[in-house]
């Protein structure tokens, strides 16, 4: 969490702590949180490899939001679609690396969850979640899923 200056002091601290308690133990979060394990759930039972899975699960959870009267969830999403060259290491998180002299290229991940809590004005928490998987060798089609979720809290958002 952030410090005393960052974040308002030790009173806003403690009040987001409350209304953070409240959402995790509300039906309507407990709810939209089944909601979108089932929606992946549907895609998996498809039977379509991991890249085409992923993506119809990002592209079906984009824009779904929740409210009730003291919080706000929101998610944002997109995948973004490349194909493996992995000669050149031509990936969506492609990453470049010295190790001891020697040039690497890497997929960083392929699936990243960003979470951002907000109370009042401010930005309390972002964290960023990598999640990485090997897909197929010859699998052509690769991509990176981006899962921002937003979380707004201790305002009337009814």
């Amino acid at each position: 969490m952030a410090g005393k200056g960052e974040f308002g002091g030790e009173k806003m601290y403690y009040e987001f702590l409350k209304y953070y308690f409240r959402l995790v133990n509300n039906k309507k979060f407990i709810k939209f949180g089944k909601e979108l394990a089932h929606l992946l759930d549907i895609e998996l039972e498809k039977n379509n490899n991991e890249v085409e899975t992923v993506k119809n699960w990002v592209e079906n959870i984009k824009g779904k939001c929740v409210n009730d009267k003291y919080f706000k969830i929101c998610i944002d999403s997109l995948f973004i679609h490349a194909y493996n060259h992995s000669d050149n290491g031509s990936f969506p998180s492609g990453v470049e690396f010295d190790y001891y002299g020697n040039l690497g290229k890497a997929e960083l991940a392929d699936i990243l969850f960003i979470n951002s809590f907000y109370y009042s004005r401010f930005s309390d928490s972002d964290g960023i979640n990598i999640g990485n998987n090997e897909f197929e060798e010859n699998n052509e089609g690769r991509g990176l899923a981006v899962v921002h979720i937003k979380i707004y809290l201790g305002m009337n958002y009814e």
